[in-house]
């Protein structure tokens, strides 16, 4: 009994001692960082893998015009057909695929269009993007499209036009071969330009896109000077576009605003007034 009530005392003395800190920097640690076990790394690892190779499925199942079987999707993946068997029966369960009894043949489900619609409509303030989109396509008689960046990406995920609405979403092209990729990249350090910047001699979208890094460079000293930047029949022949970041207080800008027209237009058009258009329009958007 006298070993208990020491053990307490010395458990009621623990509870009031302040805990050891250990300073990084100017921040307290109380617990010493943990480094992930081998068998957590290994765990994740499966797990990321598992969810690459379902993305890969959808997108296998989406190139294809007609419905495959296991077989099909894993030799077109190169993956075990074990793997695959169980990725497509979790992607029937979740509804993203769609499985026929009858011949044991796989699908995408029109279960996508309402995942893509949610993606759409939640996928940060572009919600509330439509409606001005809509309005300044009209007044413009142009395109108007919202991008973001990914990686060494942009990709469309909002649009309105001719050329826009939900066709255009997702769309992606190389920051280099991109208006909103060029403006978006000019905003950031400057540190940080040569990693978007093209490979010398790399692959071109088309006959006119830049695989030179001091040209790309000197675009985005423009783009940084002007706030805005020009995709001149970069990423697909006959069309231009012009872009602006949308700004968003206390945070580097997450989307630019493009408008997007065909070439044969341009000069018709005043290029400075489509520049001031695309700030008007992305200032728009800032406080929509």
């Amino acid at each position: 009994m006298v070993r208990l009530n020491k053990n307490r005392s010395r458990a009621a003395a623990d509870l009031t001692r302040p805990p050891a800190r250990r300073l990084i920097g100017s921040v307290p640690r109380l617990v010493p960082p943990m480094s992930p076990s081998p068998s957590a790394r290994a765990s994740s690892d499966s797990r990321t893998r598992l969810l690459r190779h379902a993305l890969n499925v959808l997108e296998c199942l989406l190139h294809e015009p007609r419905s495959l079987g296991i077989s099909e999707v894993a030799a077109r993946l190169a993956r075990p057909k074990s793997t695959t068997f169980r990725i497509l029966g979790a992607l029937v369960e979740l509804g993203m695929v769609r499985k026929d009894e009858a011949t044991r043949r796989y699908s995408l489900s029109s279960r996508v269009f309402g995942f893509v619609h949610e993606l759409t409509l939640h996928f940060g303030p572009i919600g509330r993007f439509s409606h001005v989109l809509r309005k300044e396509a009209e007044r413009l008689r142009a395109s108007v499209y919202v991008s973001t960046l990914s990686g060494g990406f942009t990709y469309v995920v909002a649009a309105s036009g001719a050329l826009g609405d939900s066709f255009a979403l997702g769309g992606q092209a190389p920051v280099h071969a991109s208006s909103a990729g060029k403006v978006l990249v000019a905003a950031q350090a400057r540190e940080e330009w040569a990693a978007y910047a093209p490979r010398k001699g790399g692959p071109k979208l088309t006959r006119h896109t830049n695989s030179d890094p001091g040209r790309f460079l000197l675009e985005l000293e423009e783009a940084a000077r002007q706030g805005v930047a020009w995709n001149r029949e970069e990423s697909a022949l006959n069309y231009v576009s012009v872009a602006a970041p949308i700004p968003e207080p206390g945070r580097m800008p997450r989307f630019a605003v493009a408008i997007l027209m065909d070439k044969r237009e341009l000069p018709l058009r005043d290029l400075r007034g489509l520049e001031d258009a695309v700030r008007g329009i992305a200032r728009r958007l800032g406080l929509a």
